[in-house]
């Protein structure tokens, strides 16, 4: 199949067999051995360009999904930053509620009002005054807050 001194090869062979015999077997050789080679180097070509081209591909799609992932990331970031402002003006919103409600607002009013969050003690219904003056309709309030 190398090719490497077929002549010499070919000659040796005449001198013992019909000529005409060796020449149509060499040429034969060669032809089907090269044919053979060439397709088998092309297949392991070709089967090499397929397999770069599929982690090609999944690298891309890879890069996609994380691109999207970062995306959505950034969009549940933005969305719990606003969330915790609202949360922030409302927890604000309801200690000057709790605070102007005693009447003098003083600081124990304030400090009253946090200890009953700590302790769960009539917190129901002051959130639930709180709630509803604000003009929020309360419907169990430790489940659900209509607007």
């Amino acid at each position: 199949l190398t090719l490497d001194q077929w002549y010499n090869i070919q000659q040796n062979v005449k001198k013992v067999a019909v000529p005409f015999a060796v020449v149509a077997f060499f040429i034969s050789w060669v032809w089907i051995g090269a044919f053979i080679f060439r397709n088998v180097f092309v297949g392991v070509m070709v089967r090499n360009f397929e397999d770069i081209s599929d982690q090609l591909k999944e690298l891309d799609e890879r890069a996609k999904r994380q691109k999207m992932f970062r995306r959505q990331v950034r969009k549940l970031q933005a969305e719990l930053r606003r969330k915790r402002r609202e949360a922030k003006k409302r927890r604000e919103k309801i200690d000057s509620d709790v605070m102007n409600s005693s009447g003098e607002g003083s600081l124990n009013a304030g400090t009253s009002f946090c200890s009953s969050l700590s302790t769960g003690t009539s917190f129901s219904s002051q959130l639930n005054y709180l709630l509803q003056k604000d003009g929020t309709k309360v419907d169990n309030w430790d489940k659900t807050i209509v607007h």
